[in-house]
């Protein structure tokens, strides 16, 4: 099991709609407007399959200018418990991530 976090990119044209601001767009290789949703989850190296843990939008940086966007990374990182697998139809073979303590300090 590996655990993996992803940020995706969705164009956003409008005024109206919280959370827009200035993302990395992949796909265009370049900073664009729009929304960022980050997801944490876990990869079955054994079966090539993805699970989903938990997908949050990232906040605009004028939202919280206390907060760097790493910050918010982090923040969604240490907030996912990886031991939420619960046996189900979909994840019967795979048994719970052993829990395991992030740092966030910087190591010196």
């Amino acid at each position: 099991m590996l655990a993996m976090m992803d940020c995706s990119f969705v164009a956003k044209s409008g005024k109206a709609t919280f959370g827009v601001s200035q993302f990395w767009n992949g796909c265009a290789s370049r900073v664009e407007r729009g929304l960022e949703i980050s997801v944490v989850g876990v990869v079955d190296v054994e079966t090539e399959q993805g699970y989903t843990l938990s997908a949050e939008q990232t906040l605009a940086q004028s939202s919280l200018p206390e907060w760097s966007r790493m910050g918010h990374y982090l923040s969604h990182l240490e907030g996912v418990d990886p031991t939420c697998l619960v046996k189900s139809s979909i994840s019967r073979s795979m048994e719970p991530m052993p829990r395991q303590t992030l740092s966030l300090e910087p190591s010196i």
